[in-house]
């Protein structure tokens, strides 16, 4: 397993991220207060998470994540408004306020194999969990005057939130189940 790192300009909340980490078991292996201090130290370990806010002392979380392996993820922990100035896809975006269990689930994905090791995406849905997902974003945009892109983070935050596959979260939206 890789190594986390928290790089955050205030000490004082990178010591709130660190300890709802620990509460969910992980050991942070290093603060960073500098998005080049995180690509230093991301660069001399074999895969790693860093966890961070939109903007560091000296650049962006889209600035750092450019820099980085390919072997290290990124979660970004952003306010809503600053959702829409994340312009890597990549990188893995947890909505502020958050909580432990949130949190220790997207570091859980990101080391479960959705890393940039090789850039590809998770796995592709096939034409009818497809078919679902898209009915369940269109029943989403209409009912409550969504983006299409808006309809999937819902479904993608619904479907992390409860541990269930992005078909099977459609289908309960659908009221298939």
């Amino acid at each position: 397993m890789g190594q986390l790192i928290l790089s955050f300009t205030k000490v004082e909340v990178a010591d709130k991220i660190r300890h709802m980490l620990e509460i969910s078991g992980y050991r942070v292996y290093k603060v960073c207060h500098t998005a080049a201090e995180s690509i230093r130290i991301a660069n001399e370990l074999d895969g790693a998470v860093i966890i961070t806010g939109f903007k560091l002392t000296d650049g962006t979380v889209n600035d750092m994540f450019r820099s980085l392996p390919r072997s290290v993820g990124v979660i970004a922990l952003l306010k809503p408004e600053q959702q829409c100035l994340i312009d890597e896809e990549e990188i893995f975006i947890l909505p502020l306020p958050t909580n432990g269990q949130r949190l220790a689930g997207a570091v859980d994905l990101l080391f479960g194999g959705w890393q940039r090791k090789s850039r590809r995406k998770p796995p592709k849905r096939d034409e009818k969990e497809t078919e679902l997902v898209n009915k369940a974003k269109q029943l989403l945009m209409e009912c409550n005057s969504l983006s299409e892109e808006q309809a999937h983070k819902y479904i993608q935050k619904k479907s992390m939130d409860t541990g269930m596959k992005l078909a099977d979260t459609a289908k309960l939206i659908l009221g298939m189940e």
